[in-house]
C-alpha cells in the first residue's frame, strides 16, 4: 500500500468578506436575495453585486443592513465587532415597555429593534443608563419616525 498524506479536516471558516457574510447573513434567515433588497430599498441587482463583492453598500444601505440583522456595520464590512455574539445567534432583550408600545402603536419586529439600538447608542454615547418608561420609548419613536418609513 503506497504511503498517503492523511486528508486535512476541513472546517467551516467565518465568511472573508464584505460580501459572503451579508449573504451568510440572509441566508440563515432564509431569505432571497429579492426579499432583502426589499426590506432595504434597493434593487436586488444592486444586492447580488454587493454579495459578489462586486459593490460596496453606502452608508444608509449599510445602517439599514446591520440593523435588520442585529449585527455591527464593523462586522458586515470588516468582520470584526465589539459585540462577542457572532451575528448569527445573537438575541435581543426588548424591553417590556417597549413592547407594549410595539403593540399599541404596530410597530415591525425590525422598527422595535432599532429603537433598541438607537437607545444603547444613546447610552453609549453619553452614559445614561436607565429604565425607559413607555413615554421614553414613544419619544425616541417620535423622534425616528421618519426614518421607519
Amino acid at each position: 500500500m503506497p504511503n498517503r498524506k492523511p486528508t486535512p479536516q476541513r472546517f467551516k471558516a467565518s465568511p472573508s468578506s464584505a460580501g459572503q457574510r451579508l449573504q451568510s447573513l440572509r441566508t440563515v434567515r432564509s431569505w432571497t436575495q429579492e426579499e432583502l433588497a426589499r426590506r432595504i430599498t434597493v434593487s436586488k441587482s444592486f444586492l447580488s453585486e454587493i454579495e459578489n463583492d462586486h459593490a460596496v453598500p453606502g452608508g444608509e444601505v449599510l445602517l439599514k443592513l446591520a440593523e435588520i440583522f442585529g449585527t455591527t456595520t464593523d462586522y458586515i464590512l470588516r468582520g470584526t465587532s465589539t459585540n462577542t455574539a457572532s451575528p448569527e445567534s445573537f438575541s435581543i432583550s426588548i424591553p417590556a415597555e417597549l413592547d407594549s408600545l410595539a403593540k399599541d402603536i404596530n410597530l415591525s419586529y425590525q422598527a422595535t429593534v432599532a429603537l433598541v439600538n438607537a437607545r444603547r447608542s444613546v447610552v453609549a454615547h453619553r452614559g445614561e443608563e436607565s429604565v425607559w418608561t413607555k413615554q421614553d420609548w414613544k419619544a425616541l419613536y417620535d423622534k425616528l419616525r421618519d426614518y421607519f418609513k
